[in-house]
């Protein structure tokens, strides 16, 4: 037997009865169309919830605005917003004294400053003895030496730019007394 080849026989340990059946193996590729169905069926419903759960969210959040809005417009609230009213009013009221006070302000020289820069424009030898201040308008009455040192204050004056001579500048003969009347705000010369 050194030469000869064994076969190996079928063994088969099945009863007689089923080994005489023939068994048929399904097709590998059969119901193929109801998958392709079931697929587009899942991805379908996969697609619409993810459109409607966004939508059902807005309308979730929508009612609660609504419900909110209500809250606040229900008279729980009346003495709140009666409040924030009266608080509005007030603040308009004060914003146009504020403009007010601004513009006041904004218009108006206060006194020291015009005295600083009028006791600047005094020449050597000249002395104020009386000064005026009605609304915006300044009156001077002083002595001088001369003449000439009324006339330099008077030049002085006209360089500053918070005054203005508004007449003509009286000098008593003799005495050297003089009166002029100046205009103070900005805008001069």
């Amino acid at each position: 037997m050194r030469g000869a080849v064994k076969t190996v026989k079928d063994i088969n340990l099945l009863p007689e009865e089923i080994k005489d059946t023939e068994y048929i193996q399904p097709s590998r590729g059969g119901n193929t169309t109801a998958k392709i169905l079931v697929g587009l069926i899942i991805g379908v419903v996969i697609i619409a919830v993810t459109l409607a759960v966004p939508f059902a969210y807005i309308r979730q959040k929508e009612k609660e605005l609504e419900s909110i809005k209500n809250e606040i417009e229900s008279d729980k609230y009346a003495e709140v917003r009666e409040v924030n009213a009266e608080l509005d009013s007030i603040v308009e009221e004060l914003a146009s004294k504020a403009d007010v006070i601004d513009t006041i302000d904004e218009s108006s020289t206060p006194l020291a400053e015009v005295i600083v820069a009028l006791q600047g424009a005094i020449p050597e030898g000249v002395a104020l003895t009386q000064i005026g201040y009605t609304s915006n308008r300044l009156s001077v009455m002083g002595i001088a030496p001369d003449r000439i040192a009324v006339a330099e204050l008077v030049a002085s004056i006209e360089r500053i730019s918070l005054l203005n001579l508004s007449s003509e500048v009286n000098v008593e003969d003799g005495t050297n007394i003089f009166n002029l009347s100046l205009i103070v705000g900005r805008g001069g010369s």
